[in-house]
C-alpha cells in the first residue's frame, strides 16, 4: 500500500468512526437489554471464565433465552478490561471495527474491479451509508458479522486470483 492509498484511506476511516462516535449517547436513545447481555457476559467471562448462567467458555450465550452468538462478547473482553464494564466499553468493539471496515470495503472494490479509485469511492460512500452506520452504533453481533463475512468474502477472492495466476 503506497503513502497516498494510506493517507485517503486512513481520512475515509477517521471519518467512519467519526460517524459511529458523534452523537452515540443520544442515538441510538438507550442502552439496550441485548448490549447489556452482551457486556454483562462479556465481563463475567472475563472474571469467571463463565457467562452469567455459570457455562465455562460458553459457544451460546443463553441470555434471556434467545441463546446469543457469543463471538461480540468474546471479543469485547479486552474493551472491558481497558474501560471497565459500561455502555463505552461494550460498545467499543464495533467503533474499532467502523474504523477498519471502510479498508476491508476498498480491498474488496479493489480485488473486484482492480481499480483504486474505485475502491476509495465504495469505502467512501460505505462510510456513509446510514444503514450501516445505525447497525454499528450498537453492541450487536450483525455489524461484526458483516465485517466478517466481507473479510472472508476477500479472502477467499483474493486466494481464487492468486490459485489462477
Amino acid at each position: 500500500m503506497n503513502k497516498k492509498t494510506f493517507i485517503i484511506l486512513f481520512f475515509i476511516c477517521c471519518l467512519s468512526l467519526f460517524i459511529n462516535l458523534y452523537k452515540k449517547n443520544s442515538s441510538p436513545p438507550c442502552f439496550n437489554t441485548d448490549e447489556a447481555s452482551f457486556g454483562y457476559n462479556a465481563y463475567s467471562i472475563l472474571k469467571t471464565g463463565r457467562d452469567e448462567y455459570g457455562t465455562l467458555l460458553p459457544l451460546r450465550l443463553k441470555s434471556f433465552g434467545d441463546y446469543k452468538m457469543p463471538l461480540y462478547s468474546y471479543l469485547s473482553i479486552p474493551f472491558i478490561v481497558i474501560g471497565g464494564l459500561n455502555e463505552v466499553s461494550t460498545k467499543a468493539l464495533n467503533s474499532t471495527i467502523a474504523f477498519l471496515f471502510p479498508i476491508i470495503i476498498f480491498l474488496l472494490s479493489k480485488q473486484l474491479f482492480g481499480k483504486n479509485n474505485i475502491g476509495y469511492l465504495a469505502a467512501f460512500l460505505f462510510s456513509l451509508t446510514p444503514a450501516i452506520q445505525a447497525i454499528g452504533r450498537q453492541a450487536h453481533e450483525a455489524y461484526l458479522t458483516t465485517f466478517f463475512i466481507t473479510l472472508s468474502l476477500w479472502l477467499l477472492l483474493k486466494s481464487l486470483s492468486r490459485s489462477h495466476s
